[in-house]
């Protein structure tokens, strides 16, 4: 299957392949034995996108290149009964080789100089239940490949609703919804936006949801910027007296290890 794509400074894509894999040549991502503690994954699909620089004079790449040439895999993700999917770490270990010797890990980084290799599919009003892992296109004459890779995904249990009045106050308190940890919290005005700064930035793991409510009116956030000091919520709009902020926490949150391993996998 040929995808003519869409041209850029010169570049075109001139192939795209997918192939669709059985589950008896999935991947299986194992954690413990529990079953509190086991995601799984399978191999929905792979997808190798290539492109030709057709225009001589365009010789630099864009500075971020959201279709770069890649080997791409898609894996549904399952759980732990009754939880839910919130994030997924870089791997901590990854391997990955094809049948011609070209290590595929030599991929361009990404924001903050960072590889990122996998990435949840998100949907807007969806809990994620797929994620892509991508890799450095495969050489010309290769037929296979192989990946093991070592990650976290984090997932938690349930919404639990967390309650306190905004202040301009730097405010200390212990959250046991928040993995019992010591935070601040102290709201802003800057430039006519509404900001809540809450630390350390390790908070933002928990929250699903924040806004101010007097449950008549509502402030939702529409923006957040986090490291790992702190995390600031950002709203349209100033609390009014009598307006709570109110904080859906991912309780049961935890991370589990998981281990991805595909051996000698056809390429599309």
């Amino acid at each position: 299957m040929k995808s003519r794509g869409r041209r850029l400074c010169g570049i075109a894509p001139v192939g795209l392949a997918a192939v669709v894999a059985a589950c008896v040549s999935s991947a299986l991502v194992r954690a413990g034995e529990d079953a509190r503690d086991r995601v799984s994954a399978s191999l929905e699909k792979i997808e190798e996108i290539r492109r030709v620089q057709l225009a001589a004079d365009c010789v630099e790449e864009p500075a971020f290149d959201f279709n770069p040439p890649r080997l791409e895999m898609t894996f549904a993700v399952e759980p732990p009964p009754g939880a839910t999917v919130s994030a997924i770490d870089q791997p901590s270990r990854i391997k990955a080789v094809d049948s011609a010797g070209k290590d595929l890990t030599n991929i361009r980084p990404g924001f903050a100089d960072e590889r990122q290799f996998v990435s949840l599919v998100n949907v807007w009003g969806e809990a994620p239940d797929r994620f892509t892992f991508r890799l450095a296109p495969p050489a010309r004459g290769a037929k296979t490949f192989s990946l093991d890779a070592v990650f976290s995904v984090w997932v938690f249990d349930e919404l639990k609703e967390l309650s306190f009045e905004p202040t301009h106050e730097l405010v200390e308190m212990t959250v046991q919804k928040l993995g019992n940890q010591k935070i601040t919290a102290q709201l802003e005005n800057v430039n006519g936006t509404t900001q809540l700064t809450i630390t350390p930035g390790t908070v933002k793991r928990y929250v699903e949801n924040i806004e101010f409510t007097d449950g008549k009116n509502t402030l939702q956030s529409h923006g957040t910027m986090w490291n790992d000091d702190a995390v600031t919520f950002m709203f349209h709009g100033t609390p009014t007296p009598g307006m709570q902020a109110k904080v859906s926490v991912r309780a049961g949150l935890r991370k589990l290890p998981c281990r991805v391993q595909l051996t000698n996998q056809i390429l599309p």
